[in-house]
């Protein structure tokens, strides 16, 4: 899909070709992704000599889509130019990291229930862009949940890519039973 799109100077006298092939470059802990000419395979020609190769933009962060288009573009001696266009995937790598998953404990209610939300865990989540989804389970307590039981909290990204920790809740059972019917 990548081709010759534009080629401006003197019809008379031969302008540079180029060929472009898609390259891709990964997202680093800070969410920075930079490229720099020599990593693109581009393959440049003329009549002349080749004086001038730009290519923009070289630099990505969290807010690039993953496929981005970069105008490569090559002059000649005579100022002839040609472009073309690379496709690049913009990768992120780096796992979200989960941390500081404190234990809780929950009290069941006179029906034998209890339950937790995510505002109730505490732990921190962190990615080099973004935590897009944070689940946890179970959330949900009875009368037949062991007194120790572990919650499982998941992190995701944009990108997918994932982390779990585990948190330890203790489930109490905080209410008297009740004589019915007393003899």
């Amino acid at each position: 899909a990548d081709a010759l799109i534009g080629v401006t100077g003197d019809i008379v006298t031969n302008q540079p070709i180029t060929n472009c092939q898609p390259g891709s470059v990964s997202r680093n802990a800070n969410g920075m992704g930079t490229l720099t000419l020599a990593e693109l395979t581009i393959t440049a020609a003329d009549n002349c000599a080749v004086n001038d190769t730009t290519a923009t933009p070289l630099t990505f962060d969290c807010d690039t889509p993953a496929n981005q288009m970069i105008t490569h573009t090559v002059a000649n001696v005579a100022c002839l130019k040609a472009e073309c266009m690379v496709a690049v995937t913009v990768n992120d790598v780096t796992d979200p990291t989960l941390t500081n998953c404190q234990p809780v404990s929950v009290n069941l209610d006179a029906n034998g229930m209890a339950s937790l939300t995510l505002a109730d865990l505490t732990f921190t989540a962190a990615d080099n862009c973004a935590v897009t989804d944070t689940t946890a389970t179970p959330l949900v307590f009875d009368c037949d949940t062991p007194a120790n039981q572990m919650i499982t909290v998941t992190v995701t990204d944009a990108a997918g890519l994932m982390a779990e920790c585990m948190v330890a809740v203790t489930v109490n059972d905080v209410t008297d039973p009740q004589l019915t019917n007393p003899p």
